[in-house]
């Protein structure tokens, strides 16, 4: 098994990372109760998720995955 993207999964990830999020459709994702949003804590607090991402996946992959985090943060926690 390989850790390498193919051409058409990049070209998939570039698109959804492109779509605003008002054309994605979570009509099937349960809303978050405020109990479970007291519990939340940044990813980016859990050292031991890095860890396993830079074992277990590509340096392409574990790229993605922070441009996505840098973005997503830029957007949703402008203080990050």
């Amino acid at each position: 098994m390989t850790n390498e993207l193919t051409k058409q999964q990049r070209i998939e990830l570039e698109a959804l990372a492109a779509m605003p999020d008002s054309e994605i459709d979570f009509s099937d994702i349960p809303e978050i109760t405020d109990e479970q949003w007291s519990r939340f804590r940044p990813a980016r607090d859990f050292e031991e998720v890095r860890r396993w991402e830079d074992q277990h996946h590509s340096p392409e992959q574990i790229a993605a995955s922070e441009e996505f985090r840098k973005r997503w943060h830029a957007k949703h926690d402008p203080k990050s």
